[in-house]
This record gives C-alpha cells, sequence and structure tokens, in this order.
C-alpha cells in the first residue's frame, strides 16, 4: 500500500511542487489549504508525513502543529517563508521534525525529507517489533495494535498520552525523570515540559482509576515517575533512575 503525505499548503504553485516532489518519490499526497481540513484529514487518515505551511488562511501555523504533534506521529517539516529565528525556535519546541525556509532549493528540500524519513523510520525500528504485549501487572499494551488495557478493560488514551505510556511500559522498574520522558516524546526538554509530563500522568491515572484499575504509575519523589505493578507512592528498591 502507498504511503500518505500530507500537504498543508495555501499557495497552488508551492503545494504543486511539493506534490510533485512527493510523489517522485513514491508517496501518494493529499493537499489541504487550511488547518481545519488539515485536522480533519489527520484524524481520519495514516500519514507518512507532513508538510507544513505556517502562514494560513484560518489559524496560525504554530498553533495547528501544535496540535497536529497531539493527534499523530508522524513527522512534519515546516516548509515557510516566516524564517524568523524565533519561528525556528517554536517550530521545532513544539515537535516539528525539521523547518525549511522558502524559497527552498529542491535538491535540500529533497536532501532534509529524506534525512526525516529515514530518522523516523530508524525510531520506529528501535521500538518493540514483536506482537507481544507489555504487561507490568494488571496493565498490558500491545504496541503493534496501539492498544492498552487495564483490568482487561480498554484504556481510551489520547496518541501522547498512549506514547508516554507505552514508553513508562518498555522501561518497567527503571525510574525516568521528567526530562528524559520529556526527550522520549517531544524530543526536547525545558522547564516547561516538566509540568506538561505531570499533566499528562495524571490523566493518564484518572483515566486507570476510572477503568478500575491499580494505580501503578509510582512517582518517586524528587526523581520521576516509574511503572511499578506495586503501585506504591516510594521508591522501588533496586530502581535505577534515568535521565537526570
Amino acid at each position: 500500500m502507498v504511503e500518505m503525505v500530507l500537504v498543508i499548503e495555501d499557495e497552488p504553485n508551492v503545494a504543486t511542487v511539493l506534490t510533485q516532489l512527493m510523489e517522485w518519490l513514491g508517496y501518494a499526497v493529499t493537499v489541504v489549504g487550511s488547518a481545519a481540513d488539515a485536522l480533519a484529514i489527520v484524524g481520519t487518515t495514516r500519514l507518512r508525513l507532513i508538510l507544513l505551511d505556517l502562514v494560513l488562511p484560518d489559524s496560525d501555523g504554530l498553533i495547528l502543529l501544535a496540535q497536529l504533534r497531539t493527534l499523530t506521529p508522524a513527522p512534519i517539516v515546516v516548509c515557510s517563508a516566516r524564517s524568523y529565528q524565533v519561528d525556528r525556535v517554536l517550530a521545532l519546541k513544539l515537535g516539528a521534525d525539521d523547518f525549511v525556509a522558502k524559497p527552498f532549493d529542491l535538491d535540500e528540500l529533497d536532501a532534509r525529507i529524506t534525512a526525516v524519513l529515514r530518522r523516523s523510520q530508524s525510531r520506529q525500528s528501535d521500538q518493540p517489533s514483536s506482537p507481544n504485549a507489555l504487561q507490568v501487572g494488571e496493565l498490558v499494551v500491545a504496541p503493534s495494535r496501539g492498544t492498552a488495557t487495564i483490568a482487561r478493560q480498554p484504556l481510551q488514551l489520547t496518541p501522547t498520552q498512549y506514547r508516554l505510556l507505552t514508553y513508562l511500559a518498555s522501561h518497567a522498574g527503571v525510574v525516568l525523570s521528567r526530562r528524559a520522558l520529556a526527550q522520549a516524546l517531544w524530543g526536547y526538554a525545558d522547564s516547561g515540559t516538566d509540568h506538561m509530563i505531570d499533566v499528562h500522568v495524571a490523566r493518564i491515572r484518572r483515566k486507570i482509576r476510572e477503568s478500575g484499575g491499580e494505580q501503578i504509575i509510582v512517582t518517586v519523589h524528587g526523581a520521576g515517575y516509574v511503572l511499578s505493578a506495586d503501585g506504591a507512592d516510594v521508591t522501588p528498591p533496586g530502581c535505577l533512575v534515568a535521565g537526570d
């Protein structure tokens, strides 16, 4: 099956160039010219890559970027005439995998997109490839199916929550700092990501509680979090602290 690339670009000439490049690389392409249309596509389509312009008629591209990052793990390359340093930094912090300024050189864009796709493929191959599920106590996470259950009840998680829980499950027994978790989820960590991690953990815990499961995400005060079947809010003996 041909993989899909989403081009979010309201300039027809630029959209045509990007479409021709991605089709030459062997991908099917869908083009949309607004944030609303982009969000509708992302909610229903499995994507290999997103090419995003920051200047759109109905939304700031950086706001859309943050929304897209919570909805899909697909790599995102920003292609924009807004090439101020602050835009580049914010785009990368919000989850963009690369930033290419317009007007762009096609050979450079080709090289950058190829590099992003290669890194993405490498990250996917580093994930557990076995169909066997990750199990910690009554939690079962099946990365190959994209599902998670607690006490045999399905957990309805957002993409970010699912990625966070999967990462914790794949490192069960290891105390992971907020910085390490942020790096794993978004590729960066700063003073704001600690709070974001705490918020996501709190929401996962609430969903576990609502599903009738035992609380297995353990807070290790001053260090971070660990997934432990014991569920006690203390430092588990012998745990390794990672990411400090």
